[in-house]
């Protein structure tokens, strides 16, 4: 992947809303996979990502996205207190590190929109514009904010806006709802087991 002798700065720097769009393009229950080719994945970016339109993207490019989406994932199930293990924490931002190192930043401190924007160009610019829309959120100590749903079928993306920052599950599916649902029907089962159990 080449470098630029300027900064590459696409014509719409990801933000909060635009990072959360990243990885919300996962298969769900409700919808599927949005990144099934490489050109699948560069028609979203340029959509999504302000990147050029036709941008050649190789099976290679495709797994490299996944893995960071995935990584993010991970880490915004974290931020919202699901059952994420240590293990899968530290190889998910550890993947974020070494995305961030192959894809350097420079800081454009008197723009008015871009913050960090990547050296590199092509689909490399791509991938620096999400680590500098983390790396920007994390600073601004809005990171901790955004997270996975905790609903196994969901884990859509979202910004928690509660004022104690205790929100758990998205809001554009009724997932605590359903989640509420599930705990008290396997609470149920499980007491009508005891007593079951109790006067066998």
């Amino acid at each position: 992947m080449s470098t630029s002798s300027s900064p590459s700065v696409l014509t719409a720097t990801p933000g909060v809303e635009a990072l959360m769009a990243f990885t919300n393009t996962k298969a769900t229950a409700e919808k599927g996979e949005e990144w099934g080719s490489p050109d699948q994945l560069s028609h979203w970016l340029s959509q999504r990502m302000g990147a050029p339109e036709g941008l050649a993207l190789t099976p290679a490019d495709l797994a490299a996205a996944k893995e960071l989406r995935d990584a993010l994932v991970v880490s915004m199930l974290h931020n919202a207190g699901h059952a994420v293990s240590e293990e899968e924490v530290a190889r998910a931002q550890d993947a974020i590190a070494k995305i961030g190192a192959a894809h350097p930043l420079t800081a454009m401190p008197f723009s008015p929109r871009e913050k960090l924007v990547p050296l590199q160009s092509g689909f490399a610019a791509v991938l620096g514009q999400v680590v500098a829309a983390l790396t920007v959120t994390t600073l601004e100590e809005r990171w901790h904010r955004v997270k996975a749903c905790g609903n196994p079928q969901c884990k859509t993306a979202f910004y928690d806006r509660t004022r104690n920052g205790a929100g758990a599950y998205c809001r554009a599916n009724p997932c605590g709802t359903k989640m509420a649902m599930r705990s008290y029907r396997q609470r149920k089962a499980s007491a009508a087991a005891k007593d079951a159990s109790a006067e066998a």
